[in-house]
């Protein structure tokens, strides 16, 4: 304000006739931080730091505030930094003020959680309440898609082929690392025996569309055991940040897998016909298949058993006789060996029933294949063919007529 006019009853006028006081505003606002820290998903970049406002502004003035970024793991990429912060006319209590310009980028890509560090408020005319920083974190949330590369799948046990693969779409931050696991949900190969068992897939930093990757450690095993096609059935995707999805874009996701393997082993198996043949002189026949033809011959080693015996010093003796037109074949002692001839699919030997008058049971005669060098079991293994018993007792009365006193 300014003081002038001197006057006065009996009064001269110096040189310094008007004066001009200032009054300097000394009154603030308080501010401070509304948290200490926060956090929330970087695709809602919500629940953001703010700053409490104490205090009255004059009509007609503002007090401006700034906030410094002080540190942090996330970078310019991954928030946007505060602006001045203007504060109008008013009357503030503990008045929550948003920091202008500050804001959570969403991006696509994996990253671990990320971190800033708010401090260094300065402004026109402000005091700094107790809060004076703030952390805030900002919790990734971008996956990568993943699914498998087929529905279906196959090869031969030998060369183990065209295995399922992942496929993976998205982007992974450098020095960042995504972990990937698969599981054997069904099939009936066995593991450890048929295939060995997927490890853990880890993709590193980069960008991928569709990216195959192969499953780690998952693998055939090429044996020599006769046996049918197998399959293995792989699912129940999990990992650190993935998003089981339609990685390749073709519209379908493709979650679980199902691969056969194909036997390409030698084997042999056996079967019998007919099921059943009657005492006198019936006759069941044992045929041994092999599954591929052999360039030379196979000789294929078998165990009999069964209820029925076999005599192998005099056959008429025992329940059965053998007969076979194959080269090499034997039986004797519980064991045998058959002939299936190059560039064939079969050898086979034939029992003929004894006749005897012994009334018994049905007898049995059990055949095992057993595995040889070049071939394996196959399925059936074994077959079982009865002898059906047909003799009968005969009975009649002792006498036509008879009597005696009744005494």
């Amino acid at each position: 304000f300014q003081l002038g006019t001197i006057t006065g009853s009996a009064i001269t006028l110096g040189a310094q006739t008007t004066t001009t006081y200032t009054i300097l505003d000394d009154d603030t606002l308080l501010v401070q931080f509304d948290q200490a820290t926060g956090n929330d998903a970087e695709a809602s970049g919500g629940n953001l730091p703010q700053l409490l406002v104490t205090g009255e502004v004059q009509a007609g003035h503002s007090v401006t505030i700034d906030v410094a970024v002080t540190g942090g793991s996330a970078t310019a990429s991954d928030f946007t930094a505060p602006t001045t912060v203007t504060v109008g006319a008013g009357t503030y209590t503990a008045t929550a003020v948003a920091i202008t310009g500050l804001a959570v980028t969403n991006d696509s890509v994996v990253e671990p959680d990320e971190d800033f560090q708010l401090g260094t408020i300065t402004g026109s005319a402000i005091t700094l309440g107790a809060q004076t920083t703030t952390t805030y974190t900002i919790n990734d949330d971008d996956t990568l898609l993943v699914e498998f590369d087929q529905a279906t799948g196959s090869d031969d046990e030998a060369s183990g082929g065209n295995l399922p693969q992942l496929l993976v779409t998205g982007e992974v931050q450098t020095g960042h690392t995504v972990t990937i696991d698969v599981a054997v949900t069904g099939g009936n190969a066995t593991s450890g025996a048929d295939f060995t068992a997927p490890t853990t897939l880890t993709v590193t930093a980069g960008t991928y569309t569709a990216q195959a990757f192969a499953i780690p450690s998952l693998a055939i095993i090429d044996e020599t055991d006769g046996e049918s096609d197998e399959t293995i059935v792989l699912g129940n995707l999990t990992g650190s940040a993935i998003t089981v999805g339609d990685a390749d874009n073709d519209s379908t996701t493709q979650s679980t897998t199902t691969y056969t393997i194909i036997n390409d082993d030698t084997n042999v198996t056996v079967t019998r016909s007919p099921a059943s043949a009657a005492e006198a002189g019936g006759q069941i026949t044992y045929r041994f298949t092999i599954n591929q033809q052999q360039g030379t011959d196979l000789a294929v080693s078998f165990t009999f058993g069964g209820t029925a015996t076999y005599n192998d010093v005099t056959p008429a003796l025992g329940d059965y006789t053998v007969s076979s037109t194959a080269t090499g074949f034997s039986y004797l002692a519980g064991s045998g060996t058959i002939t299936i001839a190059a560039n064939t699919d079969f050898a086979e030997f034939t029992i003929t029933a004894v006749i005897d008058t012994v009334v018994e049971a049905t007898e049995t005669v059990l055949i095992d294949v057993e595995a040889g060098a070049g071939y394996g079991v196959g399925d059936p293994g074994s077959a079982s063919g009865d002898i059906a018993d047909d003799d009968t007792l005969t009975v009649e009365f002792s006498q036509a007529t008879g009597s005696d006193d009744e005494a």
